[in-house]
């Protein structure tokens, strides 16, 4: 764990997040339950953390599980002092893109309606890995081939972070 809060303060320090707004979004999968530890564990147990931010989760309603989902993260969050959001959103399944793509277009229309400066995602080196692979099948150029980055920029004043992904 001490390898893994290293890693988000060094985002951090790299990006300028401080003491700014931010918004983590919050699936309730393991990798989104780490990173919600870590930005807990910057501050002592049971206290509400110093850092200012709230979790989001987004209901895409495509699981049946999906209520479950948002009262798991519900729960937790609770435990942990921390503001969450549920956001529901519609997913379009006939955008011509595919199931995935336009989930993901979804959430990240209901992450950006925040006012935080920093929406952090959990994705880590083997999503990093799955999207090189995915981005080859497909025949994309260097671009596609250069993977995601650690930070890129959502809207004007706002940047999306990806702490773990390094």
């Amino acid at each position: 764990m001490e390898k893994l809060l290293s890693a988000v303060e060094a985002c951090f320090a790299r990006h300028g997040v401080e003491d700014s707004q931010c918004v983590l979004a919050l699936s309730g999968g393991v990798d989104s339950m780490v990173l919600l530890d870590i930005l807990c564990k910057r501050d002592a147990p049971n206290t509400a953390p110093s850092l200012p931010f709230q979790a989001i989760h987004v209901n895409h309603g495509i699981s049946k599980n999906a209520h479950n989902w948002a009262q798991f993260c519900i729960e937790e969050c609770a435990k942990r002092h921390v503001p969450i959001t549920v956001e529901i959103v519609n997913v379009d399944r006939q955008s011509g893109t595919g199931l995935e793509a336009a989930a993901r277009e979804a959430r990240y229309q209901a992450l950006m309606k925040s006012d935080a400066k920093f929406i952090l995602t959990a994705q880590h080196q083997t999503d990093q890995a799955e999207t090189v692979l995915h981005q080859m099948l497909r025949g994309t150029g260097l671009q596609g081939l250069a993977g995601m980055g650690e930070a890129r920029e959502l809207r004007s004043g706002q940047m999306l972070l990806r702490p773990l992904l390094n």
